[in-house]
């Protein structure tokens, strides 16, 4: 939603949203993915560690906006152009 509405007007704004797009469309399909591991046990340990890598990481990046930084995650699959 942001994306949509600064893209034009505030291209710093804009890109930082895209990027956290990008990282939150890619730990979507990481959670699916996992999601079967739940099954033998393993994905009780993983989705767990998951969500703190991607907590961490979004921290990072609000810290780094905030300080008119950019910013690009470690693990995002780039979407959009």
């Amino acid at each position: 939603m942001i994306y949509l509405v600064f893209r034009d007007d505030r291209p710093f704004v804009a890109r930082h949203a895209k990027e956290s797009l990008h990282f939150q469309i890619t730990v979507l399909l990481v959670t699916v993915a996992l999601l079967p591991t739940l099954c033998i046990g393993v994905g009780i340990v993983l989705l767990p560690a998951l969500g703190v890598v991607a907590l961490v990481f979004e921290i990072q990046a609000a810290v780094r906006a905030n300080e008119g930084r950019e910013h690009r995650y470690p693990f995002a699959l780039r979407l959009l152009a």
